[in-house]
């Protein structure tokens, strides 16, 4: 039995969704697994989850960010802002135990990490980006990288070779893997818990994370197709209260601010509406949900987005 240390921090979906479904499939091997998330261990953790906040509500800042981290090698600022915030709190954490593997699907704190270690530790850092990850998921010494898509490989080879690649899916967790096998009995039961009509297509719109402010719109077009020949979910977390603002209050949408099993959603969901991030791009393939992408981060969500409209087979609507 191993004991395997998993980094991750909830800034974004996928980091912790790739987080819960390695550790899924660890613990069915037998090892012992622990997760942690730097997004909430310590003042300089803070201090990034603030800022994070600040730019989701403001998408248009992330491309100034993306060009100042996304570079071969951290820049001096970044470097040190990622060890004054995080060091403590893993010089602590391995001083405790040292795991026999470490895995890291927020690939920020890979430097520091090494920096943290008294000795040795296999560490693989896990893509959470399709067609062209960040730069900065090879940084720090790592035993290998995981990238979700053989261009992603190739892109990572051209730019910073001799490093050690691999390819794999994304690892959903099971409960999400599982959704494809709901009996029709099970996703009845679903549909009343969460008041979704019987036997109508069901559009779910992931607006949780950042606003591009085209939300509204997109939503209304597609309302205004179907009107009340479907239901529609929108998750909002913690944009609730913008969208209560902008939503008519008509009986077929449903406002749902947080949502702690995403695997009920996906079982009653047709059609899938959000951005081109990793996490949500990877269920909606594992589980053949037709899915539009409305929006993209610059830099690697635009990839992303690139990867997903290049088959159509990916986004053939069930609906049709």
């Amino acid at each position: 039995m191993k004991t395997i240390f998993i980094f991750t921090a909830s800034w974004g979906n996928g980091h912790n969704t790739a987080a819960e479904g390695l550790k899924d499939r660890e613990e069915e091997k037998g090892n012992r697994v622990k997760i942690f998330d730097m997004a909430a261990v310590s003042w300089g953790a803070k201090i990034f989850s603030k800022s994070w906040k600040f730019v989701s509500e403001r998408p248009f800042l992330w491309k100034w960010i993306y060009r100042l981290g996304n570079n071969k090698t951290p820049n001096f600022l970044l470097r040190w802002l990622l060890r004054k915030s995080f060091l403590g709190f893993l010089k602590q954490t391995f001083s405790h135990h040292l795991p026999d593997a470490i895995f890291v699907t927020n690939s920020l704190f890979s430097e520091v990490i090494d920096e943290a270690l008294t000795k040795k530790v296999p560490k693989t850092v896990f893509l959470t980006d399709y067609y062209e990850p960040h730069f900065f998921w090879t940084w720090g010494k790592s035993v290998r990288i995981v990238c979700l898509d053989h261009h992603a490989k190739e892109y990572l080879q051209k730019h910073i070779p001799k490093r050690n690649y691999h390819v794999s899916p994304f690892p959903l967790p099971r409960r999400i893997e599982k959704v494809g096998a709901y009996s029709p009995a099970e996703t009845r039961v679903l549909r009343e818990k969460w008041g979704v009509a019987p036997e109508v297509p069901v559009f779910t719109f992931f607006f949780h994370h950042f606003l591009f402010g085209n939300e509204i719109e997109i939503f209304w077009k597609h309302w205004e197709t179907h009107r009340n020949k479907a239901e529609y979910l929108v998750l909002t977390g913690k944009n609730e209260k913008f969208f209560k603002n902008k939503m008519a209050p008509f009986p077929e949408i449903h406002i749902l601010p947080w949502v702690d099993d995403m695997s009920e959603m996906y079982a009653i969901t047709d059609f899938a509406v959000g951005k081109a991030g990793g996490a949500l791009i990877g269920e909606c393939q594992a589980l053949k949900i037709p899915l539009e992408i409305y929006a993209a981060l610059p830099g690697h969500e635009e990839a992303n987005q690139i990867y997903w409209q290049s088959s159509s087979s990916l986004i053939s609507s069930r609906l049709n």
